[in-house]
């Protein structure tokens, strides 16, 4: 059966190629057999009849196989140059090559209209690339020579338009070699609108909690609204993150394909059948299939991500109840789980800001407890840890998750960062409600997990050695929570 290239036009299989070949060949050889006599005298020298029968064939052979198999072969191949090339050229995202030099080779048109609508593209070939994309802290081929070995190959960065005004955006980078030379594909995307929706949802945020505050619900609602912010910010990022997987496919395996087409666009036919990348071609498209099954394998994991988030945030309100003195439920816990999910819901923002999470929670065992208290505190813990290190190098932004038994009886989880540190005058009061250390906190979120912590029958210590060393807190917990800690 023939192997399907596009949606109207089929190439064959080899088989059916290497059949088709002997084919035109048996008949080409059959009429020259049935010619050759009419054609020549009875004595003529042997090497002529061969020469003759030679000269004939080829003749009689190359129309019907430029008619029966190169023909058809150019055509599918300008077609799919055609359509692809198309793809590149409708696409809202800007999409550009450049060499291993950092100088632009190609640019499609919605380049343009994200440099401003009076950009000439001929005026952008051969520019280098630092020249409109600017990479926080690096410079710009380091940063996409790192960003092409990782697996999400994405970084953020900012486009310098004509009028000279930054633009936040985000940049896809795919690497391939040809004839020795390295290229990038850069699929650069405006994240303008997203960004301005988190400082949104930040400021909404941060005014809800002041509000609260400052009206005197400072124990329930501000430590409600706390949590309940934490889990809406990774919301948010996660319905971003599935908004730009829905209106912008990954094409970074289609950006590679359509560079190898229009590089040989003038001998396509030839490239497809001799050269190996070109024969590997159609298989390569079949397993880009594969890719956005991938794809949407992500998003469904995305969507129970966010649906897991979502009936966090309704436990989280639904708390309220504990401080009530309405009797809390306690349920058996896969305490390794819990943490994951806890790292989940701070690992969209985390991954915002560069921040590594290294968990070891292997050893986590079984423990009965309120779940939903417990994972508010974790996160609130991460939450900051991930603040403590955001103005440190990229580099140096660690957070370190630990959980492991210390007796039959308890069970210790630790949240260590690379931090900014703690003054040791401050050890005493870091728990206290209303102290903190951050430009715009509200002194509540350690204050909430110490009281929580006290309430599932633990404590929460914290240890550092001071400024710029780091910080460790050290939350510990009995595996079974009594009867009289579940009605505090």
């Amino acid at each position: 059966m023939p192997t399907r290239f596009s949606g109207s036009a089929a190439l064959w299989s080899p088989l059916q190629y290497f059949i088709a070949i002997l084919a035109v060949i048996f008949v080409a050889e059959a009429g020259v057999m049935y010619l050759l006599p009419f054609l020549l005298p009875a004595d003529v020298d042997a090497s002529v009849e061969a020469l003759c029968d030679a000269a004939i064939l080829t003749i009689i052979s190359a129309p019907l196989l430029w008619q029966l198999l190169i023909r058809p072969m150019r055509m599918v191949a300008s077609n799919e140059a055609t359509k692809y090339a198309t793809i590149v050229e409708m696409a809202r995202d800007a999409i550009l090559t450049i060499n291993d030099s950092g100088l632009i080779i190609s640019a499609n048109e919605a380049t343009t209209t994200m440099l401003g609508d009076e950009t000439q593209l001929s005026l952008i070939i051969r520019q280098p690339i630092g020249q409109i994309l600017l990479y926080h802290h690096s410079d710009p081929m380091e940063a996409l020579r790192t960003a092409a070995g990782t697996k999400r190959a994405r970084v953020e960065a900012d486009l310098v338009n004509n009028a000279g005004v930054m633009v936040p955006v985000e940049v896809t980078v795919s690497q391939i070699s040809l004839r020795g030379r390295s290229y990038f594909t850069l699929i650069v995307r405006n994240i303008m609108e997203r960004k301005r929706s988190e400082s949104l949802l930040a400021d909404a945020n941060r005014k809800l909690i002041d509000t609260a505050h400052m009206a005197g619900k400072a124990e329930v609602a501000t430590s409600v609204l706390h949590n309940v912010g934490n889990v809406l910010t990774s919301i948010n990022v996660l319905a971003s993150t599935v908004h730009e997987k829905v209106a912008g496919s990954r094409s970074s395996g289609l950006a590679k394909a359509v560079g190898l087409i229009r590089e040989y666009k003038d001998n396509l036919a030839e490239f497809l059948t001799s050269d190996q990348r070109g024969r590997q071609l159609p298989s390569y498209l079949e397993k880009l299939s594969d890719t956005l099954a991938s794809e949407q394998r992500e998003l469904l994991d995305d969507l129970i991500s966010l649906n897991n988030n979502v009936q966090h945030a309704n436990q989280i309100v639904a708390a309220q109840q504990s401080y009530a003195r309405v009797q809390s439920f306690a349920e058996q816990t896969d305490l390794s789980e819990l943490l994951e999910s806890a790292v989940t819901v701070i690992m969209a923002s985390c991954q915002r800001h560069s921040v590594k999470v290294i968990h070891d929670i292997d050893q986590a065992p079984e423990i009965l407890i309120d779940r939903h208290k417990l994972i508010q505190v974790v996160v609130n813990l991460l939450t900051n840890a991930k603040d403590a290190v955001a103005e440190l190098p990229v580099a140096d932004r660690r957070i370190e998750l630990r959980a492991f038994p210390i007796t039959s009886q308890q069970v210790q989880i630790e949240v260590q960062d690379s931090g900014v540190g703690i003054e040791k005058s401050q050890l005493t009061k870091i728990f206290s409600q209303g102290f903190t250390t951050k430009k715009n906190g509200h002194g509540f979120g350690l204050h909430y997990c110490s009281l929580a912590a006290s309430e599932l029958g633990g404590s929460l210590t914290v240890q550092s050695d001071g400024p710029g060393t780091g910080s460790t807190f050290t939350l510990t917990l009995p595996l079974r929570c009594t009867a009289h800690e579940l009605s505090r």
